[in-house]
Order: C-alpha cells, then structure tokens, then sequence
C-alpha cells in the first residue's frame, strides 16, 4: 500500500456538448486498491477545475458520492452535467478525493479544445393570450362533438393554435408541448380527420407499453360509436399482421412496429399507412431506446417513397430548443411546426440530499431524512388545501415511505372530508395497509395492486376525497394525475449507486405538476446526490435540444436494414443515414458524436467500421465490390429481434450436446441482459442472491455483479420457485423470464441452421419450464395447479404416471387420495384437457419431380373454437398464448422443417402448409411429426406418415 495515496483510483472520462454553454461528462472510476475498509461505503468527492482561471476562482464542479465495498476493481460510472462557460480552457481537471483524507486519489486532465459547441437553440414561444376561445362545435360534425361534451366545452389554448393544420389540412404536424399540455386531444383531431376523409390505416405509437395500453382501453370506448376498430399490436407476428387487416387504428409501441415493418414487402398493410402518429417523440434522445423510433421514421419514410404512396406524419413531443430541427426533419410545413412552453409554469426545487455524515451514513437513515422532507411538504400543501404526487423510486421505497408517513400521521391524519364518506369507500379496500394509510389521508399506487384497489384510490384522488398519493417510478406511465406539487423522492432506483431513473420518466413526472385552470404555477421538488443539480436544471428548467442515439446502435441497425433489403451496398447506407435526425444534427452539434472530421468523411468512416464487424462476425455477406446481402445469423437477429452481438454468441458457444444447464448459462450470455441488468448496487440483493445460490450451479467464483450471471441467478430463482426476495429483484426477475422467450426462439433457430433437432427440443423444454416454473427434471405434475410434492409422490406410489391416468381416474377417488375438492379438480382436469392437440395434418406430394427431388406439403389445420387461448400459470409474469412446436423429420431424425404455431391466432380456421423436398425413392419412405406444447412440459405427440416410393426410368 502506498502510504501517500492508500485509495489509487484510474480515472477515464468522456465529454458531450449538449448546448452552447453546457456539456455532459461520463466519468469512470476504477479504484485500484485491493483492500477492504471496515465500513460498507467510501465517501468521495468529484472536483472539476479550471488550470488557467485565477487562483480562488478555478472550481468549476464539484459532485459528492459513495462506493460500495462491493464494487472495488469495477468501473463506477458519474454523470453530469458541467458548465463550460468563455473562455473556455484547452483542459479541465477532474479530481477525485476520498471524504476526510487532504490528497487526490485520481487526476485526470480532460481536453476540451478540440470540441466543436452548438449555437444557441431557439427557445420554446410563450403561448399568446387568446382573444376569442373555440368551442367544440367547430369541428362541424355532431358524432364528433359528442366525443367531448363531457370531457370540456372548450379547446385549451394549444389546441386552439393547432387546431386549423392538423383538422382542417393534411400538413405533417409536429407540436412540441410539455406534458399535459392535451396533446393527445390534437392526436384525436388529425385521427378525426383521417376518419371522415375515409382514408387508410392509421398507426399511432406509444413510447412504453403501460402507455400504449391506456390509449387503447381509451380510444377503443371512445371510438366504437364512430365505426372505427382499434387495436393494440401484441409483438405476436402472425396476430399483428391479421390485426392489421381488420382494424382502423393500430396502436403500437417502437419496437413491436419496428419488428412488423421490417417485413413490409411481405405486409402489404404497412405499405398503405395514411397517418402515421408518434407520441412524446423526446424519447429518441432521451431513452436508451431512441433509435428505435428514429429508425421506424427512416423507415416509414423509404417505404413511402417505394410505393409512391404519401401519408401523414403527426408527431408529438416535449418542450425542445431545437423542435424546429426535429419539426423539419419529419417533414412539417412552417405552419404545422409548434413548440410551445408550459402552459402552467414550473417552480423547481432541487435538494441535494447528503450522502455522508455520522448521523445519516446509513443507507436507511438517509431516506428516513428525504421521507421526512416529504412529509412537511405533503402537510404544508394538506393546510393549503393543495394536492401532492410523491414518486419513490421502487416499490421497496414506496412502502417504506408509506410506513413512515403513517407513523407521523397516527396522532394526526390528512382527512379532507366527513370521517363517514371516507370510510364507505375504504371498507372495499382489500389490501389492509392501504385502508390504514388512507385512514390516514395518504393512499398509494403500484403495479403489483389489486387493479380494484387501483380504481378505488384513483377515483377517490382524482374526486378530492384523498389528496396525496405515493407511487413508485414506473407508475408515472400508468396514471392520469396531476397535482399542485410532485416530489421525486430519488433520482436513481438505488440510494446511491447504479443507474438513475430514466430522464424520460422525470419528464412525465413534471408535467404533473400543475393543474390547468386551476393552479398559477406548478411545483416540482426533486432530491437527489449533491452535484446532480446541474444536470437535472439543465434538462428541466430550460428546454435542451435532443440528440440522436443512433450511432448508438447502428450495427443492428444497418443489418436490419439490409434484412428487409432496404441496403443492398455502401451507397445505400449512406443514402440511409443521410435521412436520419442524427445526420441533420451532425452539422450543427458535431462533438456529440464525436465527430471530429468532414461530416460525410464521418458518416462513410462510420459505416465502413460496422460493416467490416457485420462481415467479420458472419452477420453480413460481402459479394465484392460493394455489394452486400444478409447471412443465415443476419436473418436470424433481424427476425427474431435480438441484437447481432447475442445471435453471433448463440452461434459460437452452441454445441449439439449442450444440455440444459448449459442452455441456461448461453442464454444468459445474451447481450440483451447487459442493458436490462444494469447493476442495481444494494447490499441486501447482492448477499441475498449469494445465500440463496451457494448451493447451486455456477462457475467458479462466479461474480456477481455481473449482469449475465445475475440473469442467471435469477432465473434459477424463478424455476426453484424461491419468492424470498426484494422488490427490486423481483421485477428484475419478471423481465428475465419474459426475454427468455424471445431469446429461445433466436436459439432454436441457430440450431436449426445446424439442423440439431435434439438440442432445438431441449430448448423447447425450457419454454415450457418458464410458464410453470419447474426444473427440466421436476415432475410435470407440478405444472398442475394445487399440486404440490407430497401429492406428486402420493400419485407415483397409486401408479398414476401420466396426465392421461390422472385424467382416466375416478373423480371421487383422486379427491380423496390428494385432499382435493371437487372444484379443484375441475380445474386440473379442464387445463390438462385444454392442452390436448388442437391440431390435425394431412400430406400432398407433388407429381413434379426436379433434380431428383419432389415436394412434400405437410397442411396443418384447426377448427376456431370461441376465442383466443390464453395460458394461465401463476408464476409467468406475462401473457402467453398456446402455441405448439411441430417438427418433421426423416427416419434418421433429420430435420426437414419446423415451425412454431398458434393455433388460434387467426380469425377464421387455421391453415398453414409446413412445404419441404425429399429424394425420390423407389420404395415407400416413412417421415416423423412431432408436435410438442409449448406450454406444457411433457405433452409430446409423435405421429409417422409415409411417401410412396416412385420409379424414374
């Protein structure tokens, strides 16, 4: 140990302009020292100076945070945002220095003078006083006007200023607005308009699912007295695209159109889009899956112009300084482009909570010190009569907070109304700690809620009976409250390490702020680490630009693109990036790309790099010259939407012997986990996981921290049915096992270019394991519900093997032998009978004989019975429907052809033709047919059939 620095730290730094006097920085620390220390955490400080400013006036910085004793050896990411104000320096110095200790344990010099800073953005317009107001008979047209008779008689002013372009023209549109500002009434308008011109399909996109969603269960009330279908896209390809073919409105979110729109030359639908509408359209710079959204714009646009068939772009978003890039970019006229400031102003407070001290060093401490913060907020706003939204950052802080607040409140609770009308609508609460907070006058909403209880607080809420509610983060997309004032009670998922809560959902939560006609300003309180105040100032407090990240992710980009056939050589991908946003902001905000360079020398750089690593990889087949085509892996993570890098890991470390365990671990490797897992840094998880695995299978000194192993971690959690754990892991967990299968389905299709139809089995079996959650090796009786162990065995001892000897037994008898009430075994019965095969097969051999080969058609068939079939389990964390894998092979268990089929998913009669060539033979030659559930481990159906041999003289 070196006695002048006993903490050495590496430090690497890069550095972003965002505005003209603004730049973010992304500075990593690695702490080199191998020692632990005794307490949990290191308290450190972050210090930016500038070497050429005088002596006392250098401090340009300065950022408070911990490390975690867990983490040493690993790369600690700080973002933040700095100012850069004239004259600039050529370097900053960032230093890094341990609380309580006089010397530096990291110095880097960072460059600034070859950085290139935007000018300045022109700033969102004041909304003008209106002279005269619009009523809602202005849109001449009675069905319509009663769509809003009872929502307002008037537009707001937005809509006013909107209302001539986007009702009364067919213009693009592109209005920037802060949240609530009635967007989605100017989306109803361009849709009203589409409608009453009896033009195509309308698509509107929504950022997040919870979103989507909501919209949906809207718009499908709304409009059904207008004729007009909507749906929501169920990332189900086959579905989707029926979907398409029999409704109006499709609503969507950015990756499930993404996938369908790939495949536009074979959906004819996607081709005849008349209004295309994207909703809070920031996302594309300021959510990790930005790209997305710009690539579906791109790609609208290219099938637009192959087809020769103009459609409408509305785009919505929020306030921005350069909304007049992003309005001209989706094509809007001067007079469809708006960009509007609030309507309510926003009064923000930052507090910067402190991280270190004797007193509040404890992670607990700490947030009992920002609850009780909340609670003099939330009471001062109860004796002005006002309301208050409180997010905390997960559940596992919801109910904390929630404890807390009712031990301050017991002696003197926040009731608003008669102690009587209160009471009726508490006693239909059924969770017991809601009706004892509400008794209180504090309510509460999550996910994980009874959806009556859901309905019930918001009602009483949003009818004033209840005038504080705690959410967790993510409940910022699922409801429709606004408040006098919202309190962020965190800006990251833990105390004080990992990653923050997305940008984009602060946005949502500060556009509650404020309640239209009702308050003169609105407040929005944010805590967070001491430092971060600038960079939430400059997202919050004036309206930034947004940049592009598709650089971000431009190989799975480019090979998507060179799937669907849209880049066949070099010039086609310049042409392709050439339309982008990040093309249009390359010109004026070139050092956030890291553009140093000519911007077309840049672009032709950037494209040659991922394409020599496509090519390099196999994803990408160069011909010569410059012509290129897609590879087998290509196809694959283009259509099965994984990411290149995770197909090309599949590829590698499959072999035809992997057995389940180690299925699992390549599973795991996918590079999806990486960014679903980045590490959320408490203690508690880490050393949960640690003592619920010390038992099972992992490498050898597993780490982790590691995403890819805590994926798999979880998922052994999840298949051993373990629920001891913390919130936080369990919604972890959920999207885990929900990527799973998308990630199987890119598995089997790797092993099915191999044509490893033993190994594609396997990994069938591990879709089965995740809707019930059992082990390969657990007996399928405990698919069953009720069924537990002891009844399993109970069952083996009777020799009842088999869901068919279970079925065969007399009622009276099985409910004795396991205890079970005739209700129950109702239930078991009616789920095994359910998963009996639904499908039935015939076989053609064409005539025509080429090459010594002719075709066999395997045509699978169904009768529609009632509705779609939805898989019920208590443990599978989302909705699935019944599918069944079929296989044929030939009598040497070779694969032929394969497909995974539903069944139901159809609106009429299902007919699908499984098409593959055989040799010609002169004696009669028998294949195999294999149908497996996809839901049900053990269900397993083998027929044979047979070709007549045939002559050739």
């Amino acid at each position: 140990m070196d006695p002048l620095n006993p903490f050495p730290m590496d430090l690497t730094a890069s550095i972003q302009p965002i505005t003209s006097c603004y730049a973010v920085v992304e500075l990593k620390i690695n702490p080199t020292f191998t020692f632990e220390w005794n307490s949990q955490c290191l308290g450190i400080h972050v210090v930016v100076e500038n070497p050429e400013a005088a002596e006392g006036q250098r401090l340009v910085y300065r950022q408070a945070s911990l490390l975690n004793n867990n983490y040493i050896g690993e790369p600690n990411i700080f973002t933040f945002a700095m100012p850069m104000l004239l004259p600039r320096p050529s370097n900053y110095i960032i230093q890094v220095r341990v609380d309580s200790f006089n010397f530096f344990s990291g110095v880097l010099t960072l460059p600034v003078d070859h950085l290139t800073f935007p000018g300045d953005e022109i700033q969102p317009v004041e909304l003008m006083k209106l002279e005269s107001l619009l009523p809602i008979n202005s849109l001449i047209d009675a069905p319509y006007e009663d769509l809003y008779k009872k929502q307002f008689k008037y537009f707001n002013p937005i809509q006013i200023k909107v209302f001539p372009v986007i009702y009364h023209s067919d213009d693009n549109v592109f209005v920037a607005a802060p949240p609530g500002s009635g967007k989605t009434v100017c989306a109803e308008l361009a849709i009203l308009r589409n409608h009453k011109h009896k033009k195509g399909t309308i698509v509107y996109i929504a950022p997040v699912q919870a979103l989507a969603h909501k919209r949906y269960v809207d718009w499908e009330e709304k409009f059904r007295g207008l004729d007009l279908n909507v749906a929501e896209l169920t990332g189900d390809i086959e579905t989707d695209v029926e979907l398409l073919q029999t409704r109006h409105l499709i609503i969507s979110i950015p990756p499930v159109w993404d996938a369908l729109s790939r495949q536009w030359k074979q959906v004819p639908v996607v081709q005849q889009v008349s209004l295309f509408i994207v909703d809070d359209l920031h996302f594309m710079g300021l959510s990790k899956e930005g790209h997305i959204l710009e690539s579906i714009l791109v790609r609208m646009n290219h099938v637009a112009s192959q087809m020769e068939n103009k459609f409408r772009m509305v785009a919505f978003s929020a306030s921005l300084a350069n909304g007049k890039d992003m309005g001209e970019w989706i094509g809007a006229s001067s007079r469809g482009l708006f960009n509007f400031s609030r309507h309510v102003p926003l009064e923000l407070s930052i507090k910067p909570v402190k991280l270190f001290g004797t007193h509040i060093y404890n992670s607990t401490q700490r947030f009992k010190e920002r609850v009780k913060s909340t609670f003099l907020i939330i009471t001062q706003n109860a004796n002005n009569g006002d309301t208050t939204l409180v997010y905390a950052p997960t559940e596992d802080h919801l109910f904390f907070t929630v404890m807390e607040l009712n031990r301050l409140l017991e002696n003197k609770p926040l009731v608003y109304v008669q102690p009587e009308s209160l009471k009726t609508a508490i006693n239909e609460i059924s969770d017991s700690t809601l009706k004892r907070s509400l008794s209180c006058g504090i309510s509460y909403l999550h996910e994980d809620m009874n959806p009556k209880d859901q309905d019930i607080v918001s009602d009483l809420y949003k009818a004033g009976l209840i005038r504080v509610c705690i959410l967790n983060s993510s409940m910022c997309w699922r409801v429709s409250m606004v408040a006098h004032q919202v309190v962020v009670m965190g800006t990251g998922y833990d105390d004080y390490d990992g990653p923050n809560l997305p940008l984009v959902d602060i946005f949502q939560m500060s556009g509650q702020a404020g309640r239209y006609s009702v308050d003169s300003v609105g407040k929005f309180t944010i805590m967070c680490h001491p430092g971060e105040e600038s960079y939430y100032r400059l997202f919050l407090e004036q309206s930034c630009p947004v940049e592009s990240r598709l650089h971000q992710s431009l190989l799975d980009i480019l090979n998507a693109e060179t799937v669907c056939g849209n880049i066949a050589n070099m010039q086609d991908a310049m042409n392709y990036l050439a339309q982008t946003f990040m093309c249009q902001r390359l010109e004026k905000n070139p050092s956030y790309y890291h553009c140093h360079i000519e911007v077309g020398s840049y672009l032709e750089l950037l494209i040659e790099r991922s394409f020599n690593e496509l090519i390099t990889d196999g994803v990408v087949l160069h011909h010569g010259g410059l012509k290129l085509s897609p590879s087998d892996l290509g196809r694959i993570a283009s259509d099965t939407y994984l990411s290149c890098k995770t197909i090309v890991v599949f590829s590698r470390m499959l072999t035809q012997e992997s057995d389940v365990w180690r299925l699992l671990e390549i599973l795991c490797s996918a590079y999806e986990y990486k960014a679903l897992l980045p590490n959320r840094r408490v203690l508690i998880d880490d050393k949960k996981i640690k003592d619920l695995f010390s038992d099972q299978i992992f490498a050898e000194n597993a780490n982790f921290n590691d995403p890819h192993v805590r994926a798999n971690a979880l998922l052994q959690t999840y298949f051993s049915r373990i629920k001891a754990l913390s919130s936080n892991l369990i919604e972890d967990r959920k999207e885990v096992v929900l990527l799973l299968d998308k990630l199987l389905v890119g598995l089997i299709e790797v092993a099915s270019k191999r044509g490893w139809v033993s190994l594609m089995k396997r990994a069938t079996n591990i879709r089965a394991m995740t809707v019930h959650a059992i082990w390969h090796n657990d007996d399928s009786f405990l698919q069953l519900p009720y069924f537990t162990r002891k009844m399993v065995t109970k069952c083996r001892e009777n020799n009842i093997l088999s869901f068919s000897d279970l079925c065969n037994s007399e009622t009276q008898y099985i409910c004795e032998l396991l205890r079970l009430r005739t209700f129950q075994w109702l239930e078991i019965t009616r789920l095994i009978k359910g998963n009996q095969l639904p499908l039935n097969y015939s076989v053609k051999v064409d005539g025509i004989i080429v090459g010594g080969k002719r075709t066999v058609d395997v045509e699978l068939s169904t009768k529609r019975s009632g509705d779609e079939i939805f898989i019920s389990s208590p443990f599978y964390p989302g909705k699935k429907r019944e599918k069944w894998w079929v296989f044929v092979e030939d009598a040497q268990n070779q694969l032929l052809t394969y497909r995974l089929v539903s069944p139901w998913a159809y609106k009429g009669d299902l007919a699908i033709t499984l098409r593959f060539t055989v040799p010609v033979q002169p004696e009669t030659t028998w294949y195999n047919i294999t149908f497996i559930s996809d839901s049900m481990k053990g269900i397993t159906k083998r027929r044979v059939f047979h070709v007549k041999g045939y002559d050739i003289e």
